[in-house]
């Protein structure tokens, strides 16, 4: 459209054809490529894809996919200093975790009940 409407003269053939048009040709089959079928949607195009360039794709979007789940990887091993996806099995980082959250939990426990205790439940809430 920004070619239409950068040329004056395809502007103006636009218009006269959009002029022209009847309601039915606009409810049916109308296309702004002159002489032209309108381009394929849906399943038709996947169609018209060649089957090399499809794999292609999917190569290129698997292979975004594994080096985002690396990084990810990377950060969380990062994050819970585990010496790098290297150092450690995905196996022995994911005990870690569970380890940490467990201490976590264990901790948080024992604030709750020390507030409790002092008579002060509220008294994380300030």
């Amino acid at each position: 459209m920004e070619t239409v409407f950068g040329s004056p003269t395809a502007c103006r053939e636009l218009l006269e054809r959009l002029a022209k048009m009847t309601d039915a040709e606009v409810q049916s089959k109308w296309s702004p490529w002159k002489d032209q079928d309108p381009p394929p949607y849906g399943p038709e195009v996947k169609k018209q894809v060649p089957a090399e360039v499809q794999l292609v794709m999917a190569e290129a979007t698997l292979s975004g996919e594994r080096a985002m789940q690396r990084k990810l990887w990377g950060e969380l091993h990062d994050l819970m200093d585990s010496g790098g996806p290297i150092g450690t099995s995905t196996a022995e980082l994911i005990v870690g975790i569970r380890v940490t959250l467990d201490h976590l939990k264990k901790r948080i426990a024992q604030f709750e009940g020390t507030a409790s205790h002092n008579g002060n439940p509220g008294a994380w809430e300030q």
